[in-house]
């Protein structure tokens, strides 16, 4: 057996270069609309700028479809409303994501490539989105906007640009949502650490 081992020829690998391991990816958070008619991502735009494209999947037509010029696109999610997405960033990286959301359709971007609705993009308040099925017109955001500990619970409407307080928080940092965005569960965190959930 030890023979055996002296036998195996020694192999050299080439180390894999730190750039290529901890750069960032070209084209990031690759997903496929509701309809399954196209497929977006993030990627740099000729500014180096990231950006969301789409591109359909049937042809080989790419466009991008958010135009920002000085903050990176962090994420971005499909809607149950056609042609509309919901893309969040931040202000030079404080983390404090800002929510907005784009129509993304090529007549109301030949209209205005740059207009889009503000969600939440108040200073020191971080806008998160718990709760999107892809097939409402609504969505739960999240808004830290009474204490940063704690999100408040609003319900956006995709079609008349409306927020509304669905639940008042100050005691649970996390939320479980159903398929029909209903809240289903919340935790709480325990003095030991451990989190308690409550139905």
């Amino acid at each position: 057996m030890l023979l055996a081992l002296f036998l195996i020829p020694l192999v050299s690998a080439d180390l894999i270069p730190r750039e290529l391991l901890f750069s960032d990816p070209k084209y990031s958070s690759i997903s496929l609309s509701p309809n399954g008619r196209l497929f977006a991502y993030i990627a740099p735009d000729g500014n180096n700028v990231k950006n969301v494209f789409v591109k359909c999947t049937s042809c080989k037509h790419t466009r991008q479809v958010t135009f920002e010029e000085v903050t990176d696109v962090l994420g971005y999610s499909w809607t149950g409303v056609p042609d509309v997405i919901i893309y969040s960033q931040d202000r030079n990286g404080d983390e404090n994501t800002m929510l907005f959301k784009k129509n993304i359709s090529e007549e109301a971007l030949t209209l205005d490539r740059q207009k889009r609705t503000v969600i939440s993009n108040r200073p020191g308040v971080k806008a998160v989105i718990l709760g999107n099925n892809n097939r409402d017109s609504r969505i739960l955001v999240g808004l830290n906007d009474e204490n940063p500990a704690f999100h408040n619970i609003y319900i956006f409407d995709l079609l008349t640009d409306t927020m509304t307080l669905h639940l008042k928080n100050d005691r649970f940092p996390v939320f479980y949502v159903d398929n029909d965005l209903n809240i289903r569960l919340a935790a709480e965190e325990q003095p030991d650490g451990s989190l308690m959930y409550y139905r």
